[in-house]
């Protein structure tokens, strides 16, 4: 998804989110506070988690996450170092149709995205 300028009021989803802008940067703001994501990190939302976006000439990867298979913990947002493995592998996950093969490629693409976010260092953002 490609932004130039854009908010999304407070919302929440059912799921978890991992918003990464893989160019420009995004604002998120919660109750706990606010964050400016560069390229280099992007942020997890837990489940039902109110928040409002910002962006500014912005393209976007999102994964919304079942909470079962959540690869944090907390009910508080934090913003994570992407790393270049991780960002290919968002980048890849593009083209992951929503009905994929658990088993197959997309299955195993989106298992390593799941570890490697658990894995991904928090920033004192």
């Amino acid at each position: 998804m490609i932004v130039s300028l854009g908010m999304l009021e407070y919302h929440a989803h059912r799921r978890a989110q991992f918003l990464y802008p893989a160019t420009g940067l995004i604002e998120v703001s919660t109750a706990d506070g606010e964050w400016v994501i560069p390229p280099s990190c992007g942020v997890w939302i837990p489940e039902q988690v109110a928040h409002e976006t910002r962006m500014l000439n912005v393209s976007t990867r999102s994964l919304y996450i079942e909470p079962a298979a959540a690869p944090r913990q907390g009910n508080r947002c934090e913003v994570l170092r992407v790393t270049p493995l991780l960002r290919q592998l968002l980048l890849e996950a593009v083209d992951v149709p929503l009905e994929y093969d658990l088993n197959g490629r997309d299955g195993s693409l989106m298992q390593l995205i799941l570890h490697e976010v658990a894995r991904a260092e928090p920033l004192p953002f």
